[in-house]
């Protein structure tokens, strides 16, 4: 994949010329002709890059084998937890194995924490939907989803 992201289109090959009528340069295109074991893509990779040419990487989830990933690969993480705390012991077990293990720098991966704001007008309008929604909370409803 990388190869057809990174190779296929040289920085310039897009030209936008309308009076002309050329969206590209052919000669900048590079044809890779790429065969793997999933897709082939005969000729250059069939759009042209975005900016940073290649897509980010996401991880999401904190299993041991999404933290190595994450660890190896992500530039991005998604973290979620029933407290602060455990958010952060993760986020800092990911980045010590970036460092650690990949030579990575791991400050540089980017965290997206799920976060679920309850708004009132008061702290007491707030803790009283908070309650009200905690009624509809189910151990075994949320057991079922998570083991699908």
């Amino acid at each position: 994949m990388y190869k057809l992201f990174k190779s296929s289109w040289r920085d310039n090959a897009v030209v936008l010329d309308r009076k002309r009528g050329i969206y590209t340069e052919p000669d900048r295109v590079c044809e890779r002709n790429h065969q793997g074991k999933y897709f082939t893509v005969p000729g250059p990779q069939i759009c042209q890059p975005s900016p940073q040419r290649t897509p980010m990487l996401l991880q999401a989830g904190a299993s041991k084998a999404g933290t190595k990933f994450a660890a190896e690969n992500a530039e991005t993480i998604f973290v979620s937890a029933h407290a602060p705390e455990v958010c952060a012991k993760n986020i800092a077990e990911i980045r010590e194995l970036a460092s650690s293990q990949y030579r990575r720098d791991g400050r540089n991966i980017k965290v997206l924490s799920l976060v679920s704001p309850i708004l009132g007008q008061t702290k007491q309008e707030a803790q009283a939907k908070l309650a009200d929604y905690r009624k509809y909370a189910s151990l075994k409803g949320a057991l079922a989803l998570f083991c699908g």
